[in-house]
């Protein structure tokens, strides 16, 4: 059991090789473009692209790699001059698949991108007037006029009117939640209505 956890880790450890070959749409024949070595733990890679003077190289050209499952055709390009290969890793950090542009620098590169989780949807989605009830926001106030007996200097008590801010619960609910009570007793009596008839 250990001897499998040890060949397991060092198979990690150890570099990958991908074969890339490219294809003419015209013939269909297959030539050795690149290979790339990626190491899985440090997630960077090297390429080393074979001498392409010998072959048709413009047209239409579909780059390829047996090395990886359904990857026989991963990317149409113009040109395969100084190709940029980019690998995508998975979470496991093994690569998932492969990508490549042209290049307009001097030689060949692989960007290696690591694995970064994409936002996860809401599927219980609340309003906002809720989340913000939640989070103890301030509630509504509402200016109120109202009257007051107050003392005045000679102690004789004195109706005055005034201008007050008061908390109020803001009621969120649609119209027909407020309302139901109103309107189903005439509905369901005009459908009884129409039912003797």
């Amino acid at each position: 059991m250990k001897l499998l956890i040890l060949i397991l880790l060092l198979g990690n450890c150890l570099a990958h090789t991908i074969s890339i070959h490219y294809k003419t749409l015209s013939n269909q024949k297959e030539y050795a473009l690149a290979t790339i070595q990626f190491t899985p733990g440090s997630k960077k890679a090297e390429v080393e692209v074979e001498d392409l003077s010998s072959h048709d190289t413009t047209g239409e050209i579909c780059l390829g790699t047996n090395s990886l499952p359904d990857h026989e055709c991963f990317a149409y390009v113009d040109s395969v001059k100084l190709p940029q290969f980019h690998i995508y890793l998975d979470s496991t950090g093994n690569v998932d698949h492969l990508a490549a542009t042209v290049n307009v620098a001097t030689k060949s590169s692989v960007i290696v991108h690591p694995f970064e989780a994409a936002p996860v949807p809401n599927l219980n989605p609340k309003s906002f007037k809720h989340n913000a009830k939640s989070k103890g926001s301030s509630p509504q106030t509402q200016k109120v006029l109202k009257k007051m007996v107050i003392k005045d200097e000679n102690g004789e008590d004195v109706e005055v009117e005034g201008e007050v801010e008061v908390e109020v619960e803001v009621d969120d609910r649609s119209f027909i939640q407020k309302y139901w009570v109103y309107i189903v007793p005439p509905l369901i009596m005009y459908m009884m209505a129409s039912d003797k008839k």
